[in-house]
């Protein structure tokens, strides 16, 4: 009795194997065997092999699956030009990718690769791969655009779930491990490991309900996560940075244009190894320029922060903008904020003097909540602070109506107040600032803290103002 070889394509709608199709490790052009194979718009397996492929391969059928045994069933993009290595299009027209899987394949950029995966169909699944971008060109790992959401055909690209892939590049400047161009919302971007690009996760344009979480996101030649949309004027929404392990990323994440709401840093770790990058910088969180006002405050808590030059950079007035940021730790540096918007990075107490101070000496010429005149006074406030936060700076406004000067000087004193020590002090004879700088104090157990506020007693008076304390926990 003799035995015939089934293979795939004999059993109904099983999927097909692309040997059935011509396809041969030992080929060096499978293109035009795997496109057949993905014509068919059945399921397509890849066995064991490398199947190298000098053109663009492109999934048009809803539901379909690529997929191989693992690493040992490896796809390899050798293109003569710049081009996309695998496309899922969804064209509105004549090809529907949308809901289509891609798992379990080493997909290799060997030369002239712009993205190995274009993503331009809605609610797909790419996970369980090994995504590799080795050309020499500025070429990224998964690349996802909406093609058309203005006129018909209408055509949206979101709902991507990118899972426990491992992604890595050539270090190019200007390649992104994982790109979200436009409209992609919403998408989850979970337990990857991304890894040798410019930037590992790049989004871009208006995006919203974008979820990167458990990602293990290491080297970064510059950037981490950039939040880099391509005008002022687009919009991101609720985007969710989450329990990531940032290691050699110079700067962890980037906030640069548009218009972010509801943003989410939390729970992440992060060591740069190296404080150096291409923009001169290399805090965890940089608030660049240009936002948009419509940008509404982020959060940023229990992050553990170990060797950036400071957890925040803030050059930007509307993406400076913070509603917390409590809980962070800073192994190392201990600086916790810069920029022209530092200021927004802590918590302001006020005090003011008309309620608290402690005449000493001296007389006010005029006293209201709004500010305290006088020429030779001498008094004191206390100061309130609890443990577990931490004090940046203490500052005033001065205002001198004629050579009049003032020093204010933070003392700590034991609770039985037999010694003091002062921690800071600040004289002006002119209008303008007095600020003491702390350097991040902590609270002392046992000490209770006081501000002395001396007129010099020359000239004709001066005006202090009610005190800011800068404070993060």
């Amino acid at each position: 009795m003799s035995l015939t070889k089934v293979s795939y394509s004999m059993i109904q709608g099983a999927p097909v194997n692309i040997l059935d199709y011509g396809a041969s490790a030992s080929s060096s052009n499978n293109s035009v065997a795997i496109q057949a194979a993905l014509d068919t718009g059945l399921d397509v397996y890849v066995p064991s092999g490398d199947f190298v492929v000098t053109d663009t391969l492109t999934m048009k059928t809803a539901y379909q699956n690529l997929f191989g045994v693992g690493q040992a069933s490896k796809i390899t993009f050798n293109f003569s030009s710049i081009k996309a290595g695998l496309v899922l299009d969804e064209n509105g027209a004549t090809n529907f990718a949308e809901k289509s899987r891609i798992h379990d394949l080493y997909l290799y950029g060997s030369a002239n690769v712009l993205m190995v995966i274009h993503v331009k169909a809605s609610t797909t699944r790419i996970y369980d791969n090994r995504i590799v971008n080795a050309s020499a060109v500025v070429g990224h790992g998964i690349y996802c655009a909406a093609l058309n959401e203005s006129t018909a055909p209408f055509v949206k690209s979101f709902g991507h779930v990118i899972s426990n892939n491992n992604i890595y590049g050539n270090n190019v400047t200007g390649s992104v491990g994982i790109v979200f161009n436009e409209r992609n919302h919403p998408a989850w971007v979970q337990n990857n490991n991304i890894g040798v690009f410019d930037t590992l996760i790049e989004v871009a344009g208006t995006e919203a309900m974008i979820d990167i979480k458990d990602n293990y996101l290491e080297p970064a030649k510059n950037i981490g996560v950039d939040l880099n949309s391509s005008n002022a004027s687009s919009k991101m929404y609720n985007i969710t940075i989450q329990n990531n392990y940032f290691e050699e990323c110079p700067i962890a994440v980037r906030l640069k244009q548009g218009a972010s709401n509801c943003l989410k840093i939390v729970d992440n770790y992060s060591y740069p190894h190296t404080q150096t990058s291409a923009y001169g910088v290399a805090p965890f969180f940089w608030a660049a320029t240009t936002g948009a006002a419509a940008t509404t405050a982020s959060i940023v808590e229990n992050n553990t922060i170990d060797g950036h030059s400071s957890l925040f950079l803030l050059d930007d007035e509307y993406n400076s903008r913070l509603a917390s940021t409590k809980n962070n730790v800073l192994i190392s540096p201990s600086v916790w904020a810069t920029g022209t918007y530092a200021n927004n990075a802590y918590k302001i107490r006020q005090f003011n003097s008309y309620f608290t101070k402690r005449n000493v000496s001296g007389v006010f010429l005029g006293e209201d909540t709004a500010r305290l005149e006088s020429k030779d006074a001498v008094f004191s406030i206390p100061i309130q602070f609890e443990p577990h936060q931490k004090m940046w700076k203490l500052e005033t406004n001065y205002a001198q109506t004629g050579s009049t000067g003032v020093t204010i000087e933070l003392f700590k004193s034991t609770s039985g107040g037999i010694t003091a020590t002062s921690l800071g002090s600040a004289t002006r004879t002119t209008d303008g600032l007095l600020t003491i700088t702390l350097d991040n104090y902590s609270a002392e157990p046992n000490y209770n803290y006081y501000l002395t506020v001396t007129y010099s007693n020359t000239g004709t008076s001066g005006y202090i103002y009610p005190f800011q304390l800068y404070l993060y926990e």
